[in-house]
């Protein structure tokens, strides 16, 4: 494959990469935006009346004791850890910001790899934490732990289930969104990637084209000369 062929298929695919990034940073942005909204808006942070898991033997035991009137209503308060909501649209708002230096400048390549491989890792590390430690189910049976301190991800795909005493379909569409919306941190980090190694490889390239044309220019001389 020639020099201008290999240049000029790189481009295209730096092109298609950081297109793609822009693409992933306006729908990420749009879901963040949308699933926050609604998270706020039908499922503000404060207290709700804890039901359990739906169809669930607990379920079935707390409604028993309490029409036996054995127990009131548990009381649970929800607090959001809003840090991955943050982390999520970091890199994608540098994207969108800047597109057309993305597409150009391998400084912002790195700079967005940096930022989506960051923002991966603390997204999915946070998640774990809580889950272990402060947005877990069994805490609303403990009369002295009643908080869950849940990021908005986790409070809508596991929490208000057992704060409803039916099936929530708006608080399923919104855990979507938000578990869309993190992910789409692994596709950009690879475009960023995608976007450094073909920059590298441009460059690469376009030093051997001109390495070979001063060899050529080089040897017409030497030709010339001995013609002369």
């Amino acid at each position: 494959m020639s020099s201008s062929i290999l240049s000029k298929a790189l481009q295209a695919t730096s092109l298609l990469a950081s297109t793609t990034l822009v693409a992933l940073s306006i729908a990420t942005v749009a879901l963040v935006t949308h699933y926050s909204e609604s998270m706020d808006a039908s499922y503000p942070e404060g207290s709700y009346t804890y039901y359990g898991p739906d169809g669930s033997p607990a379920r079935r035991e707390y409604w028993e004791e309490y029409d036996a009137g054995n127990r009131d209503f548990n009381k649970v308060y929800m607090q959001y850890v809003t840090s991955n909501d943050v982390w999520v649209l970091n890199p994608k708002t540098a994207g969108s910001r800047f597109p057309w230096v993305l597409a150009c400048s391998i400084f912002f390549g790195l700079a967005a790899f940096a930022m989506s491989l960051t923002s991966t890792i603390i997204t999915f590390e946070t998640k774990k934490r809580l889950e272990r430690e402060a947005c877990i189910p069994s805490a609303a049976y403990s009369y002295y732990n009643p908080y869950f301190d849940c990021t908005r991800e986790l409070a809508a795909c596991s929490i208000f289930k057992m704060l409803s005493s039916g099936y929530d379909n708006h608080s399923q569409q919104i855990c979507s969104e938000a578990q869309a919306s993190r992910k789409m941190l692994i596709p950009s980090l690879v475009c960023a990637v995608v976007l450094i190694s073909t920059w590298i490889a441009q460059a690469v390239v376009s030093k051997k084209g001109a390495d070979a044309e001063a060899d050529r220019r080089v040897q017409d001389l030497q030709e010339q000369k001995q013609v002369q």
